[in-house]
C-alpha cells in the first residue's frame, strides 16, 4: 500500500510491503529523471526486516508505435544481503505487469 506519493522529478513514494497480512517491508523510490512523454528513471531502496536489502535502478523508455505505445522497463538491482535477486525480482515485475494489464483491461474496450 503507498504510503506517500509524489509524481514529481524529484518526488518520492513509499510502498509498504505485506505478505500473508502482515507488513514485512518498505519501499523507497524516488523519481531521478523525467522526460515526459518519453523517459523515467527511478531509484528503488528496500528495508525489510529493519534492516536495508536492496537497491534498484529502473528505466523505463515509451515509444509511439502502431497507433499505440510501446514501454521498455530496463533495472538494475543489487541485493545488499549477498543473495541472488533473479527469482524475486522476476515475481516483482510479473506480478507489477500483471496487475497493470488487468487493470486496462478493466479501463478498455
Amino acid at each position: 500500500r503507498y504510503l506517500n506519493f509524489d509524481p514529481r522529478e524529484g518526488g518520492e513514494e513509499t510502498i509498504e510491503v505485506s505478505h500473508e497480512g502482515q507488513v514485512i517491508g518498505q519501499m523507497h523510490q524516488r523519481l531521478m529523471v523525467l522526460r515526459r512523454p518519453l523517459l523515467l528513471v527511478s531509484t528503488v531502496f528496500a528495508v525489510f526486516g529493519g534492516a536495508p536489502a536492496m537497491q534498484m535502478q529502473v528505466t523505463m523508455r515509451f515509444d509511439a508505435q502502431d497507433g499505440g505505445c510501446r514501454v521498455t522497463g530496463t533495472s538494475q538491482v543489487i541485493d545488499l544481503n549477498g543473495q541472488d535477486p533473479t527469482d524475486q525480482h522476476t515475481a516483482g515485475w510479473q506480478g507489477l505487469f500483471d496487475a497493470f494489464a488487468a487493470d486496462l483491461a478493466q479501463h478498455t474496450s
